[in-house]
């Protein structure tokens, strides 16, 4: 699902800034955060940045919560 959820956005916002990407979550497993970082490797990204979500994000979305950040250099 993981890798799905990153080949998707990619797909819909599909003009990033390959210099730098984000993995940001709250309780993800290992394995979550590795599908996600070979779909942004596959993808070209050159620096994959992990970092967690604050309360606010956590509190909102809950635990296993999982998302990309980039900037998107498209329309």
């Amino acid at each position: 699902v993981v890798s799905k959820y990153c080949q998707e956005t990619l797909d819909e916002f599909h003009t990033p800034d390959l210099d730098k990407v984000f993995i940001t979550y709250t309780t993800a497993t290992p394995e979550m955060v590795e599908a996600a970082r070979a779909a942004l490797v596959e993808r070209g990204f050159k620096n994959i940045y992990e970092t967690h979500a604050g309360c606010t994000i956590a509190s909102h979305c809950g635990g296993n919560t999982l998302g990309i950040l980039y900037f998107n250099d498209g329309e």
